[in-house]
């Protein structure tokens, strides 16, 4: 008595296992594609309400004192939502720069040098969502130039000039130049050349 074959249709255990493996990897990267799309969707939506975040703070800073406290607890109650969602708040004055965190729209010169390359004034804060960062802080640096010593100019030393040396003279003995003495002639009648001739009268 001969046994029939084995129906072609029935699956075995190998195609059994083989199917479900490619079922688990469906499943696996249709959570994955799901968990990426709502982390995007949250993370538009927080990109969408940072703006607004911003704009309730000016008008704090800008508003009456009577309407202050309703706009603050507005900005509590939709700070509350955004740290819901996973917003983390990056405040930056005071900190070392960082490019990473930090735009720089300014910088300012500062007398302290330990004041060099640091956040000295926020413009805006920055926001963090998980590992991605949704807006950097918008901040104003300092930056410290180190004094310039200026050392004062010699006073002008006015040197006079040497006086030239006289030119060397020999000294001559005089007795080589001494004239002979001549003994002075005698003059008879000094005034004779000068006398006017008179007429009939006799000197």
């Amino acid at each position: 008595m001969q046994l029939d074959d084995a129906d072609p249709k029935t699956p075995d255990r190998a195609s059994l296992a083989r199917a479900l493996g490619e079922l688990e990897a469906a499943k696996s990267r249709v959570e994955r594609d799901a968990k990426l799309v709502a982390s995007e969707t949250r993370k538009q939506l927080v990109s969408e309400l940072l703006p607004v975040l911003d704009s309730v703070d000016r008008a704090i800073a800008a508003g009456e004192p009577t309407a202050v406290a309703g706009m603050q607890l507005v900005r509590r109650q939709l700070e509350g939502v955004l740290r819901g969602y996973g917003v983390e708040r990056i405040d930056a004055t005071g900190h070392t720069f960082d490019p990473q965190l930090h735009d720089a729209v300014a910088t300012a010169p500062v007398t302290d040098p330990k004041q060099n390359r640091h956040v000295i004034d926020q413009i805006a804060p920055g926001y963090r969502f998980g590992d991605a960062l949704l807006r950097p802080a918008q901040v104003v640096v300092g930056t410290y130039d180190v004094p310039v010593v200026v050392e004062p100019e010699p006073a002008a030393v006015n040197i006079e000039p040497e006086p030239e040396p006289e030119p060397f003279a020999p000294r001559l003995d005089p007795r080589f130049f001494r004239q002979p003495e001549r003994a002075p002639r005698p003059m008879h009648a000094p005034f004779a050349p000068f006398r006017v001739p008179h007429r009939g009268r006799r000197w």
